[in-house]
């Protein structure tokens, strides 16, 4: 059983991958959360896919795993990240073991950054993004056989430099002040076509006059603004000239 939350296209790609290779049930967290009815798994082991943001796991798979029962057992964990991944590995054992459940690996597989809320930050140039798009599949294939048969896998977890600082000062930040910093607006290009609704994981973005409006709920996974057809939505203005991205099987499935 696989349990994942994507909002560029990055990390379902991941669990799409992994689940096709080892024909695993593949679950979109964001729809379970929605339904609201009683999150409970007995199939384990299980397979945590989640992108990492600020050196952390992301906000709404930490929201499902609080919210969750598991049959006691084990879990991978599979982390999305641009670059490094800091300490989020730990952040998730430790809610899972409150959950009885053991996690007895954790991997890692870069794809291109998206995140550009902060100056410094940006997507990565089309080179380097083509680059860990065509490296993915062998790595998520090398995942699925360390996994399933016990294979050898070189550095499966790239934790990086000064993980501890990184993961527990910016990522404790990050998660619980940036999200509350709601500054996404919608600018003249806006169609009024509602895709930032829809995508939207946490049902946060509700339409005025068909107009999007943001609420309290932002969990930062990026998702309108970069899927957004016509670029008519920025964060402030530190967004404004940054690039867009999405994972290039989510945009063919826009089309």
């Amino acid at each position: 059983m696989i349990f994942y939350t994507s909002g560029t296209g990055n990390t379902r790609w991941v669990a799409n991958e992994y689940g096709r290779l080892t024909g695993d049930t593949v679950i979109a967290i964001d729809n379970e959360l929605k339904a609201n009815n009683l999150l409970r798994y007995d199939s384990a082991p299980y397979v945590f896919v989640m992108p990492v943001h600020a050196w952390g796991p992301a906000l709404l798979m930490m929201r499902f795993i609080r919210r969750a029962e598991f049959a006691q057992g084990e879990a991978r964990c599979i982390f999305v990240c641009g670059d490094m991944c800091g300490d989020a590995d730990k952040i998730v054992a430790k809610a899972l073991k409150t959950k009885g459940v053991t996690v007895a690996g954790n991997y890692s597989v870069q794809m291109p950054n998206t995140y550009i809320l902060l100056k410094g930050f940006g997507i990565d140039s089309q080179e380097l993004a083509k680059a860990k798009l065509q490296a993915a599949p062998e790595r998520v294939a090398a995942i699925c056989r360390a996994i399933t048969d016990g294979a050898e896998l070189p550095e499966p977890y790239v934790r990086g430099g000064m993980p501890g600082l990184k993961t527990g000062l910016v990522y404790r930040l990050f998660a619980r002040l940036a999200v509350k910093r709601v500054l996404f607006r919608s600018t003249d290009p806006c169609t009024r076509c509602g895709l930032c609704a829809s995508v939207c994981p946490t049902g946060n973005i509700t339409l005025r006059d068909g107009h999007p409006q943001w609420g309290a709920d932002c969990v930062q996974c990026l998702a309108c603004i970069h899927r957004c057809p016509h670029r008519a939505i920025e964060y402030g203005t530190v967004s404004e000239g940054a690039g867009r991205y999405c994972h290039p099987a989510l945009r063919n499935a826009m089309k």
